[in-house]
């Protein structure tokens, strides 16, 4: 994954004003795993990183606007600056440029789209607790027309 091109989709983040109750409905309801909390760089509210059976993260960010927006969309990049020039060489607007989120162990920017989207570029050390790789599927053996397994 250079600059932008080959860039993994991370996360998905959406705004609540309820984010116990959002977490309690992800995480019983539809079987999510809460990866870690943590502080929002910019507002001081709380986050929390939700992941599913096969690794996509829900990204949930408090807020006292009670309108469940989409905060930002998050591809995983190898060099954040890189990405974040292509973006904007591409016609992104910068709006948060490099900084640091020690709860992720992360570097992100962020940059919108000329059509309002906000897009995180992230970039995770090692070790880092939002790191998911999903396990591999579980097959069932087909069976041959004597019983074998294949």
């Amino acid at each position: 994954m250079t600059g932008h091109r080959g860039a993994v989709l991370d996360h998905v983040a959406v705004e609540t004003t309820g984010i116990e109750a959002d977490v309690a409905l992800m995480t019983r309801t539809f079987g999510l795993t809460e990866l870690r909390w943590g502080v929002h760089v910019q507002t001081g509210k709380r986050i929390v990183m939700l992941r599913d059976s096969l690794g996509m993260k829900l990204e949930l960010i408090e807020t006292v606007t009670p309108d469940g927006s989409l905060a930002h969309v998050a591809f995983e990049v190898t060099d954040v600056e890189v990405a974040a020039a292509a973006a904007i060489g591409a016609g992104c607007l910068g709006e948060i440029g490099l900084i640091r989120i020690p709860a992720a162990m992360a570097s992100a920017a962020v940059v919108r789209s000329r059509a309002g989207t906000a897009l995180q570029l992230i970039r995770y050390e090692d070790g880092s607790p939002d790191v998911t790789r999903p396990a591999a599927p579980e097959t069932e053996a087909v069976r041959g027309p004597e019983g074998t397994t294949s």
